[in-house]
């Protein structure tokens, strides 16, 4: 039998009016630097003016914004079905893996008159190598660029109606994976087991991969920040540390929960209460015109309240960040805003956050209380409904 072609159908997550206003406020923006252009490096940069996405964009890929033109991409050959069926690019410059993409980069300026203008660059971005940069420069006869890092994320952080029902879906998904995922940590199971159900319940429920692994561990691990599920078993008087996620058209929701598997130690209890005492605390603050330094310090006054100071204090110093588009290597936001104390950032309707209320003792234990919320305009809400205490099996 012949191989049915299916048609090629173009399927933006967004419609191409949301992409034409995003593009317009960068382009403001620009205008204000004296920016020709600008050279945008960070895979959620370009998913957010353009749709386009792919897995491959540890291979150099850049979209260039001309501030009185349309957006065009250069990318690798093997992308091309990618740009055309995920985004609203229509022109775009190819290269294969025995040219130098920096130089068709350059001829692809040139072609399109924008080589003696002013470009701004992302240097900021993990995804521009400096040798790549410094070849850049190169070409373009030493230039001195300007950095446009931050442009695009100035926006990224109100999300829109339609960006909050992708969130509000994943926040759905999430639940499911942490309902499956508390069900699965049994005595005797292993955190294989529970990492298999969670992984499970998201995928079968809506989730693409996620754009950081979840942290499933048990036992003196969940001390430990950062860990990921090797196959301990798990034993009477074990405690359970979950950080679960789910993502939906790149729009990432998380939430965090811990457990006890048997009789919970007094301390062990203890740390929970005050774990979700400070998210509530958090979320209660959490408001038009408050500060993001005020969220960080009603959840730190609620953790050393109940004597535990000691262990905020000594973590990454911040409860929270900013949650929503993300690629591999992180789900965060964190770059855009973090909820750390003394910064000055104003919230505003509209902005997501993962909010997080957590004591962790190093090669202990740890609890924690994490959801995704968004601010409203007469507070915040969170996108789940789930128990915020601890459990036990």
């Amino acid at each position: 039998m012949p191989i049915k072609v299916h048609p090629l159908i173009p399927n933006p997550p967004f419609s191409k009016k949301e992409f034409d206003y995003r593009t317009e406020n960068v382009r403001k923006e620009m205008k204000g630097k004296g920016l020709d252009a600008i050279l945008l490096y960070a895979p959620e940069n370009i998913f957010y003016l353009t749709g386009f996405q792919t897995t491959g964009y540890f291979t150099y890929q850049t979209l260039v914004v001309p501030v009185d033109s349309p957006p065009f991409l250069v990318v690798r050959r093997i992308e091309e079905m990618n740009v055309k069926t995920t985004s609203i690019v229509n022109d775009y410059t190819l290269y294969v893996d025995a040219q130098d993409p920096i130089e068709m980069t350059v001829k692809a300026l040139e072609e399109r008159g924008l080589a003696n203008g002013s470009v701004g660059v992302e240097m900021d971005s993990w995804f521009l190598t400096v040798a790549q940069f410094q070849r850049l420069q190169t070409l373009l006869g030493g230039r001195t660029f300007v950095d446009c890092t931050g442009m695009v994320e100035k926006f990224r952080i109100i999300k829109s109606p339609a960006e909050l029902q992708y969130m509000k879906k994943a926040a759905e998904i999430a639940e499911k994976s942490m309902a499956a995922a508390i069900e699965a940590a049994e005595l005797g199971k292993t955190e294989d087991d529970v990492a298999a159900a969670a992984h499970f319940a998201a995928i079968t429920n809506g989730s693409t991969y996620l754009a950081s692994p979840p942290q499933l561990t048990t036992g003196t691990k969940t001390g430990d920040s950062h860990q990921w599920w090797e196959g301990g078993r798990i034993e009477c008087g074990n405690p359970v540390f979950l950080e679960l996620g789910a993502c939906v058209k790149r729009y990432h929701a998380a939430m965090m929960r811990a457990g006890f598997v048997g009789p919970p130690t007094n301390e062990f209890r203890r740390m929970g209460e005050a774990c979700k005492q400070g998210f509530e605390a958090g979320l209660s603050a959490m408001k038009p015109g408050a500060k993001a330094g005020d969220v960080y310090r009603a959840v730190a006054k609620e953790l050393g309240n109940a004597g535990f100071g000691e262990h905020v204090r000594g973590r990454a110093a911040r409860t929270g960040y900013s949650i929503g588009i993300a690629f591999p290597p992180g789900w965060d936001e964190g770059d855009i805003i973090s909820l750390r104390d003394g910064d000055p950032t104003t919230l505003q309707p509209g902005m997501t956050f993962h909010l997080i209320s957590s004591i962790r003792i190093p090669g202990r234990i740890s609890a924690g209380c994490s959801e995704t919320v968004v601010v409203r305009e007469d507070g915040a809400e969170s996108l789940m409904k789930f128990d915020r205490g601890i459990f036990i099996n």
